[in-house]
């Protein structure tokens, strides 16, 4: 069984409209795979059901695992986490002349005060988990009170246009989206004008500079046939009408919507899928760990094998039935810890049982699976076995490098083209006039200003790493007798143990250290302190030891 044989299952259940593009139903089928459902959606019978009705062999590529081994989901879990997590997440530095340190450290103040207001590391999390299939849209609206609400879109319903002359910039975008009678109740709509026989119903949106353009809802059997004759207007082709009264003028001045690609891949709609590549590692692990749990099932409960001797005839429970040459019973053996089999002379009764081998050898078997998935995807590779104990953040870094590698292509794709970008659609609402946010005034904001993600360590450094670098620094900066001349300004080795020990503006740190404390000497100038005063406490003691002793004075 592979994924694509699953995508073909669940192209042939007809559960998608007739014109459907192949584009959504690649972006369907990873998204129920991240879900878990994919087996659920696309076979009927379960795994211990191995006959149907009519009493035939089910294969097992016909049947749904027993268990479901979800390695997409926890990759996705792990990368969100080291990306956006509360110990990983960016901090957003304004990048001005060093002249005017009080407005940087005013600006960074501001800057941390607006991401906390609007939750924005949580919202990039979930803009990693939904465009982990390969792209996603965020739509950016003001509630009642000012505060920025951030819509995160299905990538599967969405179709971008970009503007040619700048491909990085959306033109305009449509969404097309299904939905229930139920869900246009919800939204508003009068349920008493749509009938459920008819359901799905379909809604296009079309987002622009400008503003949203929405339709009617319009029932799947015309839906199939936009672009045809329609039968109730002759002359006429089925197409969208304009819901003139959810239509709306965009209350932003700029495009209020953004595109984000999973993993860049250059002159393409969507980015690459996060898991796509170990889809099937996940599908053979499932189905082993499901058989492997039917053998250990069984080893709980073997099979009874009677070897008949010379009666034919044997009695289910306690003996033997009528005497010799009555017809053998046709009803199956009870086994009960508390009644015995009374066997025929001749006979034997034995327990088919397995050795357990196998069970181990396919557990291993299934690690490797694992292991080997982990590597396609670049995932992280540490297991309890190597990583027990305490270890210090340089060589967790060396175990998770892979993670790190995979991470480190999701800042660029959701920070630097999707916390920053988000960031400054906010600026600009604040500016307008449009958001509030409390203890923000909007002339303290500068759109144009450049910005930068400053991201922190990959892991905690622990007490000895601290004092290991700092010793390392110090010396560097020439603080110690081995290394006399410097090799980089105390300004740096400042910078570096303040961003070390976990402050964000790490810059500022240093230079109010450096200001607080100019004249502050080197270890090395120490060390010549102490050399001159002990040179000078043996000077004053030489002179003491030969200072003539005075003559006794003799009183008459």
């Amino acid at each position: 069984m592979s994924f694509d044989d699953l995508k073909t299952r669940l192209n042939a259940k007809g559960i998608y409209p007739k014109g459907t593009s192949q584009r959504f139903k690649d972006l369907d089928a990873l998204e129920r795979v991240l879900q878990g459902t994919i087996f659920k959606d696309t076979l009927m019978y379960s795994f211990d059901q191995e006959e149907d009705v009519t009493k035939k062999y089910i294969p097992l590529r016909d049947r749904r695992p027993a268990m479901i081994y979800n390695l997409a989901k926890i990759i996705v879990d792990h990368t969100k986490a080291l990306t956006f997590g509360e110990a990983h997440a960016p901090s957003v530095r304004v990048v001005v002349p060093k002249d005017v340190e009080t407005e940087i450290t005013a600006k960074h103040k501001l800057m941390e005060h607006i991401i906390e207001e609007i939750d924005l590391d949580a919202t990039c999390m979930e803009l990693m988990e939904v465009g982990s299939v390969g792209s996603v849209a965020v739509v950016m609206y003001a509630q009642d009170d000012g505060l920025p609400w951030f819509d995160i879109l299905d990538s599967k319903y969405c179709t971008p246009f970009f503007d040619l002359r700048n491909p990085h910039r959306l033109d305009h975008m449509e969404r097309v989206y299904d939905c229930s009678v139920f869900d246009l109740e919800q939204a508003g709509y009068d349920p008493a004008d749509y009938d459920v026989d008819k359901e799905p119903y379909w809604i296009r949106i079309l987002y622009t500079a400008a503003g949203e353009k929405r339709s009617y809802p319009m029932p799947q059997q015309r839906y199939e046939r936009l672009g045809e004759d329609d039968p109730d207007n002759i002359g006429s082709k089925i197409r969208w009408i304009e819901d003139v009264d959810r239509s709306y003028t965009n209350e932003f001045s700029f495009m209020n919507v953004l595109w984000i690609r999973n993993l860049e891949e250059r002159r393409k709609i969507d980015g690459k899928s996060t898991f796509e590549t170990i889809i099937d590692f996940m599908i053979e692990i499932s189905y082993l760990m499901s058989q492997i749990g039917r053998g250990f099932k069984y080893t709980g409960d073997p099979l009874l094998a009677i070897q008949r001797g010379e009666m034919n005839a044997l009695n289910p429970i306690g003996g033997f039935s009528g005497g010799s040459g009555s017809a053998a019973s046709s009803a199956s053996v009870a086994r009960q810890p508390n009644r015995a089999l009374m066997l025929p002379a001749g006979s034997e009764a034995k327990l088919l049982e397995i050795t357990g081998q196998g069970l181990h050898q396919g557990a291993e078997f299934i690690r490797l699976i694992r292991e080997y998935a982990l590597e396609v995807i670049s995932g992280m590779k540490a297991d309890q076995q190597n990583a027990s104990g305490v270890h210090s953040g340089r060589a967790l870094e060396y175990l998770h490098k892979a993670l790190i590698w995979l991470v480190e292509r999701f800042r660029i794709a959701y920070g630097t083209r999707g916390y920053l970008e988000i960031l400054r659609m906010v600026l600009r609402g604040l500016k307008e006039g449009t958001l509030q946010i409390n203890d923000v005034d909007p002339n303290e904001i500068d759109v144009t200003q450049p910005m930068r993600l400053v991201w922190p360590q990959w892991e905690t450094p622990t007490g000895q790493d601290l004092l290991s670098a700092m010793q390392a620094y110090e010396m560097a900066a020439g603080g110690s007798v081995q290394l006399p001349v410097p090799i980089v300004a105390r300004e740096y080795v400042a910078q570096k143990a303040a961003a070390a020990m976990g402050i964000s503006d790490a810059n500022r740190a240093a230079a109010q250290l450096l200001k607080d404390s100019p004249d502050t000497p080197t270890p090395i100038e120490l060390e010549q302190q102490k050399n001159d005063i002990s040179k000078q406490d043996s000077d004053t003691k030489r002179l003491v030891a030969n200072k003539p002793t005075p003559a006794p004075t003799i009183h008459k």
